[in-house]
């Protein structure tokens, strides 16, 4: 959309490449005249060498020239200065138009997934519409059997009971779609990953619970192999069970006349 964050950001970055690539021409432009003006300096002096120029006009020639080469040199400098922060501000640019691209692709995303639940939505109240519309035409063809066969009953023996002339239903034309739709039901992915999620945590803690009671069932030695929060689990669940034990043994212990095991006197 032209106004856009990612139309405002992208004409910038083409604007800032065309005056990259503008500046990149003159740098190349200016290595070039440098190279014939030191070209020339060198013919200069040999012009000089050969008298075709006097010592006072070669050096009038050689300082022109070398006042153009070191003109020339600091406009390359400036340039690559320029250049060089262009290219560093194209970088933040893109960065930007990057991330303006996809806050722009998102939201046309929550605009898609809008504009879908609005027109599920529409279909869902049109079909309960239609759910009760469908129970009133069940009733109306129970209706219509009911009066076909009291009047068949009643149709005396020279006269001829015959459909009547709207007898049809009108057609409904082709549902396939509608029944596809139907058939598919509304699309709820983040409903339909929490519920895996649900079943898979629940079937996490079934296999777990199984791994603790088969390593309660074996005794010590396999419940020191069982991974840090189901051996802590298991061990925790052991010393309850032991405990348990023991009191049980304890209670009979004492109802058959015996101290409990704790009370028994230390042999000598």
């Amino acid at each position: 959309m032209r106004g856009s964050p990612v139309d405002k950001l992208e004409r910038a970055v083409a604007s800032e490449r065309t005056q990259i690539s503008v500046d990149e021409e003159e740098i190349s432009r200016l290595e070039h005249a440098i190279g014939d003006a030191s070209a020339e300096q060198e013919r200069v002096v040999e012009r000089e060498v050969t008298g075709e120029l006097s010592a006072d006009q070669a050096r009038k020639s050689y300082e022109k020239l070398a006042a153009a080469i070191s003109s020339g040199r600091s406009e390359q400098e400036r340039l690559r200065r320029g250049l060089a922060l262009r290219q560093a501000r194209v970088a933040g640019l893109e960065g930007d138009l990057e991330r303006a691209r996809f806050e722009s692709a998102v939201a046309d995303l929550e605009a898609a997934y809008a504009d879908r639940a609005a027109v599920s939505g529409h279909l869902g109240k049109n079909l309960r519409v239609a759910a009760a519309t469908a129970e009133k035409l069940r009733l109306a063809r129970t209706r219509v059997e009911q009066a076909w066969a009291a009047a068949k009953e009643l149709c005396p023996d020279d006269a001829v009971l015959d459909w009547p002339a709207n007898a049809d239903e009108p057609s409904w034309g082709s549902l396939d779609d509608l029944t596809e739709c139907i058939a598919t039901g509304p699309l709820q992915p983040i409903a339909e990953e929490l519920d895996n999620a649900a079943k898979l945590e629940e079937h996490q803690r079934s296999r777990d619970s199984e791994q603790i009671r088969a390593a309660l069932n074996s005794g010590p030695s396999m419940i020191a192999k069982l991974p840090e929060p189901l051996r802590v689990e298991a061990e925790s669940r052991w010393e309850a069970l032991a405990a348990a034990a023991r009191k049980e043994r304890d209670e009979r212990l004492v109802a058959a006349g015996y101290p409990p095991v704790d009370d028994l006197p230390d042999e000598d």
